[in-house]
C-alpha cells in the first residue's frame, strides 16, 4: 500500500483509550493500529500480543504471538508465536515447533528433549534434540516433507477452492446462472 496523498484536516483531539497493562494491536489491510476497532470491513485481523523472554533473570527477547481475529486467507483463531532475541533477531524457526508436534511429525521423548518421526514409517528417529539445537538440520527434512506442507495448509488455510468447479459450467456459463436467466426473461 503506498500513500497517494497527505492533506491537512485541521486539529483535532486524538484519544487512546486503553485499560493499564493491556494493548490491543491489530495489521488491519496493511495498515497497524493500536487499541482499535477498524473490523468491519478488514480482510485480515490480527491481534498481537507480546510475552517477555527471560534467561537467568535477564531479559533476552520476546515472544509475539500472532492471533488471527479475521481473515479471507487463515482460519480464526490460529495462534502463531514469533520469537524475537535482542541478540540474533527473528528465530526463523519460531513456531514450527508447535505445529510439528500438534501433526505428530515431531514427538517429545523425554521432558526437554525432541525426536523427529518419520512420516513414511511413522519410526521416531533415535537421535535427541534441545529445543535451543533446533536449527537448520533438524528442520530442512521435515519443511521439504509434503505431508508437513498439506498438514500445515490443512491446519490453517480456508478452503482455496472455485466456488463452482468445471462440471457445473456449460459453454462458460454456470447452470446456476443459466436457470436464473432463464427465470428472469
Amino acid at each position: 500500500m503506498k500513500i497517494k496523498s497527505i492533506k491537512k484536516v485541521g486539529k483535532r483531539e486524538v484519544y487512546d483509550i486503553e485499560v493499564e497493562g493491556s494493548h490491543s494491536y491489530t495489521l488491519s489491510n496493511g495498515v497497524y493500529s493500536h487499541n482499535s476497532g477498524l473490523m468491519y470491513s478488514a480482510n485480515t485481523i490480527i491481534l498481537v500480543t507480546k510475552a517477555t523472554e527471560k534467561k537467568d533473570g535477564e531479559v533476552v527477547g520476546n515472544t509475539f504471538n500472532m492471533s488471527t481475529m479475521k481473515s479471507r486467507y487463515v482460519r480464526e483463531k490460529a495462534r502463531i508465536p514469533i520469537s524475537v532475541s535482542f541478540s540474533g533477531g527473528v528465530d526463523k524457526y519460531s513456531g514450527l515447533l508447535e505445529v510439528a508436534l500438534a501433526g505428530g511429525f515431531v514427538v517429545k521423548p523425554a521432558q526437554g528433549w525432541y525426536s523427529k518421526v518419520n512420516f513414511a514409517t511413522g519410526e521416531v528417529d533415535s537421535k535427541k534434540y534441545r529445543q535451543k539445537e533446533l536449527g537448520k538440520e533438524f528442520w530442512t527434512p521435515i519443511l521439504e516433507d509434503k505431508k508437513f506442507k498439506d498438514f500445515v495448509e490443512n491446519t490453517f488455510a480456508i478452503a482455496n477452492r472455485n466456488l463452482l468447479d468445471d462440471s457445473s459450467l456449460s459453454d462458460g456459463k454456470s447452470k446456476a446462472i443459466e436457470e436464473f436467466t432463464d427465470k428472469s426473461e
